[in-house]
């Protein structure tokens, strides 16, 4: 019988824990709240109110540039999903000996700075002629948040136990059927959780939409960019605080979808 020994964590470490954790929190606290006062945070008799919401809701220019980066999210992620789907499909299940390079390969857009991502965008679509606007923000929208949906599925399949996909076969189903019935659903929660994550990462960004948008075509982050720097309304806090809502919203659905247990393929959920 062995024994389990717990180690105590030191009292600094919880400390700078907390400390780290206020850092990234404070900020996001003091946006929302500032959405919700009358006068900016720290005036004297200050007053809630709801009054920057319903300008928000008044702001066409905003609105349109919210509308076209969901667009452009949606469209992104969807295309992400599938490409990174067949890309871990083929790898893990063929077996092909470019696989650990096309893996390898498939990571370095998380190595990369984004603004050389943007750059090199420009540069490529100028080359083969595809001209800027929507079809190149997605473009390149889906080049960065490829790498983080195709480690997420490829992870979740790589830990998955083959022997029930033999056992099927054994038992006279095709590959087809294998796919669409076993390896597919059980692929499930990782597929969400990475769309989820590809929607997440093109809606905020900021630096591939500014070097591959076209005039006129300004995602929302752009247009809060533009309002920064030439003065901006306090329905800008109130906008902030509902894109904080939906990322956190978003990210947290990601990481809940992606360790849910049973159907999920986790190591933990297997029997011996």
């Amino acid at each position: 019988m062995t024994r389990q020994i717990t180690f105590q964590k030191p009292m600094f470490i919880k400390l700078l824990t907390i400390l780290v954790l206020l850092l990234l929190t404070l900020p996001l606290i003091s946006l929302v709240l500032q959405s919700f006062l009358v006068h900016p945070l720290g005036t004297k008799d200050n007053q809630w109110t709801l009054k920057w919401y319903l300008l928000l809701a008044e702001n066409n220019a905003l609105i349109d540039s919210a509308v076209l980066s969901l667009f452009i999210a949606f469209a992104s992620a969807t295309l992400t999903t599938i490409i990174a789907t067949l890309g871990a499909l083929g790898i893990e299940l063929h077996h092909s000996k470019w696989g650990n390079f096309i893996y390898n390969l498939s990571m370095v857009p998380l190595i990369l700075p984004e603004l050389v991502l943007g750059i090199s965008s420009v540069i490529w679509f100028g080359l083969v002629g595809f001209g800027l606007g929507m079809p190149a923000i997605i473009a390149g929208h889906v080049t960065f948040s490829l790498a983080y949906a195709f480690a997420t599925i490829h992870g979740r399949l790589a830990t998955e136990d083959p022997s029930l996909a033999e056992a099927a076969q054994d038992l006279g189903a095709t590959p087809l059927q294998v796919l669409r019935k076993i390896t597919l659903p059980r692929l499930k929660p990782a597929i969400l959780a990475s769309w989820l994550m590809a929607l997440t990462l093109s809606f905020d960004d900021f630096l591939i939409s500014f070097f591959t948008s076209a005039p006129g075509q300004d995602t929302l982050p752009l247009k809060l960019y533009s309002l920064i720097r030439f003065g901006m309304g306090r329905e800008v806090y109130a906008l902030s605080a509902v894109l904080v809502t939906i990322t956190m919203a978003g990210l947290g659905c990601a990481f809940t979808l992606n360790l849910k247990p049973g159907i999920s393929g986790n190591p933990s959920s297997r029997t011996s």
